[in-house]
C-alpha cells in the first residue's frame, strides 16, 4: 500500500527525501506515511492512548528529529501523516469510525489521514500507475450509487479504498461527471429550454388549475388564459 501512495505522491509533484524519510513539495508541504494493523487502530480509544501508542511515538520521535534540522523551516507547520491501516475486512471502517475521527481531528504536530485497506483491495487497484487511471476508476457512478444506497460491503472493497484515497488526500479531487449530478431544476431547464418559463407559470397556477371548473361558462376567461399560456401565443 505504501508503494501506491508513493506513486500518487510522486505523480502529484512530491519528491521523496531520504533525510526526513518523507515526501516534500519544494519546501512548502510534507507528507509522511505510516502503516499499522487494524488491531493497533482499535486500541486508540482516546487521545492519551494515541499519544502512548508505540507506532505513533516512533513517528513523533523521527518527526521531531527532522524538525530540528535547519533545512526544513516549514516542516513543523506544514506536515501531514497518512496512516495506512491493514485489515482483513474493509468494513471495519464503520466499526472503527470513532478511532478514525479521533485521530483525524487531532491535528497536534501534524494533520492526519487514516486509510483502511485490505491486501485484496490493494491487489485490485495496484495496476493503476497514474493519478488519471485512479481518477477514472473512482468515477464509477454505479459503484458510488450502490454504496450510497446499500452502505459498505466487502464486495466493493477496491472501490471503497479508492474513495478513501480521493476523499482523504487533500491534493486529490473527487470528480464526477457534472451531468450525472445535475439538479432537478437544471435538468428541467435543459430539457424544456424555452418552455421552462411556461412550466414555472403552470406551477404557480397549480392550485388555480385544479380548482378550475372546465364545464362552467364563468371559467371561460381563465381557460382562455391557460390556453394562451400553453400555446405561448400572446394573441
Amino acid at each position: 500500500m505504501e508503494a501506491i501512495i508513493k506513486t500518487i505522491l510522486t505523480n502529484s509533484n512530491f519528491i521523496f527525501n531520504e533525510e526526513i524519510n518523507g515526501f516534500q513539495e519544494e519546501n512548502k508541504s510534507y507528507f509522511f506515511v505510516k502503516t499499522i494493523g487494524s488491531d493497533q487502530l482499535e486500541k486508540v480509544k482516546n487521545k492519551t492512548l494515541l499519544n502512548v501508542s508505540e507506532w505513533y511515538r516512533e513517528f513523533l520521535t523521527h518527526f521531531n528529529q527532522s524538525c530540528s534540522k535547519e533545512n526544513y523551516p516549514a516542516l513543523e507547520k506544514n506536515s501531514s501523516l497518512i496512516i495506512l491501516v491493514n485489515s482483513a475486512n474493509i468494513t471495519v471502517i464503520e466499526r472503527l469510525q470513532t478511532q478514525i475521527l479521533l485521530i483525524e481531528e487531532d491535528q497536534f504536530y501534524v494533520k492526519k489521514y487514516v486509510i483502511i485497506y485490505t491486501p485484496e483491495a490493494l491487489g485490485k487497484i495496484s495496476n493503476y500507475t497514474s493519478n488519471e487511471q485512479l481518477q477514472g476508476a473512482v468515477n464509477n457512478k454505479i459503484a458510488f450509487q450502490t454504496i450510497l444506497s446499500n452502505g459498505f460491503s466487502q464486495e466493493q472493497e477496491d472501490y471503497l479504498l479508492l474513495l478513501q484515497i480521493f476523499i482523504k488526500l487533500p491534493f486529490l479531487t473527487l470528480k464526477f461527471n457534472e451531468d450525472e449530478f445535475i439538479t432537478l431544476e437544471e435538468k428541467l431547464k435543459k430539457k424544456l429550454d424555452d418552455d421552462y418559463s411556461i412550466f414555472q407559470e403552470l406551477l404557480k397556477s397549480d392550485e388555480q388549475i385544479r380548482n378550475l371548473d372546465f364545464s362552467s361558462i364563468e371559467s371561460e376567461s381563465e381557460i382562455n388564459n391557460l390556453i394562451t399560456l400553453l400555446t405561448n401565443d400572446p394573441n
